[in-house]
């Protein structure tokens, strides 16, 4: 005996509610503030509940952290170790430890500025975040936020959701000018590393020794060194440039003008191939 599925009133009143939620699931992996604000008008009409309202919202949102996550980590990353762009393989092992660092604060500030989390969730897959870390920082982040957008919205209405949208491309905002302070602050970094090298070869050059840029493992940072001879080197630090300013170096092409030896040496660098051993 086959039974048919029953089209009654009542059954079909059973299944709405379950309709409402699946739609609402579905509805986050393309905008889920929008999704949740919809769960939460629909909460204060009184028809759809808060249990089905906070778990379609609350999983369709970290379905959907957990996948940008997985795209970054599985395809993006693949993508890169077998392009033409791995040879910035030492800087981006640099981003990961940064990144690894500051980690939780930045998942968790992303969370609360709308348009943030794209970027943020596909660096954090990129730059393999530990994917157990990231499923508790996201999970948490998304059930407080969900329970925090639905309650507001059953509070005060269509007015949260127009502010959402005032403020969609707020985080990409942010994110651009945090990257371009990075960029700066690196900018200036690595000129003061070059203006302090050169003012330590120029202050040998009426001696002896040697010039060395070194990363230190230890903290993580570039440091400038003077070095008496070829056979020591700072403690944890990996020699990343040196410069001779023995006089035998310099002295049958530039005599005593050791200024000009070291524009000539800076003007032959190729800071593509010192950046690689870091």
């Amino acid at each position: 005996m086959v039974e048919t599925l029953s089209l009654s009133p009542e059954a079909i009143a059973e299944w709405i509610p379950f309709a409402k939620a699946a739609g609402f699931f579905l509805a986050t992996f393309i905008l889920e503030d929008v999704a949740a604000v919809g769960a939460g008008l629909m909460l204060a009409s009184g028809t759809l509940s808060w249990p089905a309202a906070f778990t379609a919202c609350f999983l369709g949102i970290w379905l959907g952290d957990v996948g940008l996550y997985g795209i970054a980590r599985i395809g993006g990353r693949r993508w890169f170790e077998k392009s033409r762009f791995k040879k910035f393989a030492p800087k981006v092992a640099e981003s990961e430890r940064w990144f690894g660092q500051r980690g939780t604060l930045i998942l968790i500030f992303s969370r609360v500025v709308p348009g943030a989390r794209l970027p943020t969730y596909l660096a954090a897959g990129f730059l393999r975040t530990p994917l157990p870390g990231f499923l508790l920082v996201t999970g948490i982040a998304s059930f407080l936020w969900t329970a925090l957008i639905l309650r507001l919205t059953e509070l005060f209405g269509t007015k949260l959701l127009d502010w959402l949208d005032a403020y969609k491309h707020g985080g990409f905002v942010l994110l651009g000018v945090g990257i371009m302070l990075i960029v700066l602050l690196q900018l200036l970094r690595r000129a003061a590393l070059n203006f302090e090298f050169r003012k330590i070869a120029q202050g040998l050059a009426g001696g002896s020794g040697w010039v060395m840029l070194g990363y230190n493992e230890a903290l993580g940072i570039l440091e400038n060194h003077w070095m008496a001879d070829h056979a020591t080197a700072p403690a944890h630090t990996r020699p990343l440039l040196v410069l001779d300013m023995y006089e035998h170096a310099f002295h049958m092409d530039y005599g005593a003008a050791a200024a000009r030896y070291i524009d000539a040496w800076f003007a032959n660098l190729n800071w593509e191939t010192v950046a690689a051993r870091a």
